[in-house]
């Protein structure tokens, strides 16, 4: 192992905080096992054996998207084939199917920028989906 990590590998031991070029360090190394290693090395020490973990729904209510960012593989023009756009109701059967899960807590609703949608067209998806499922927190377009 290069000096570089065997020196990060140390002040995470020794719980001492990383430089920026640590974690540029850090994010090309190629060692999943030693990464996640550490990386338990830390959540243990911060939390012990305490875990959080939450059951939530993906609503992707379209990937029309206008904005044509260049890391998204999610996005389409709507001539594309795979391009879609989910109304309401198809909103609602989707996340009537996931409520099968009887842990389901939320749903994450995420979405392209649809070229012909407005802020309107998004909250009429939004309020249908909370009156159909008042218990299960909304978290939208992180």
């Amino acid at each position: 192992m290069q000096s570089k990590y065997l020196d990060i590998e140390k002040k995470v031991e020794r719980g001492e905080r990383l430089t920026y070029e640590d974690g540029v360090a850090l994010f090309a190394s190629h060692d999943i096992a030693w990464l996640g290693a550490l990386a338990d090395h830390v959540r243990a020490e911060k939390c012990g054996d305490i875990v959080y973990y939450n059951v939530n729904c993906h609503v992707n209510l379209t990937n029309i998207c206008m904005a044509h960012c260049k890391f998204c593989a999610f996005g389409r023009d709507a001539e594309d084939a795979g391009a879609y756009e989910m109304s309401a109701s198809e909103a609602v059967a989707h996340v009537a199917e996931a409520m099968r899960d009887p842990h389901l807590a939320g749903l994450h609703v995420v979405s392209g920028l649809h070229p012909t949608w407005t802020f309107d067209d998004y909250l009429l998806r939004l309020r249908a989906l909370h009156e159909a499922f008042p218990s299960l927190y909304l978290k939208g377009f992180t």
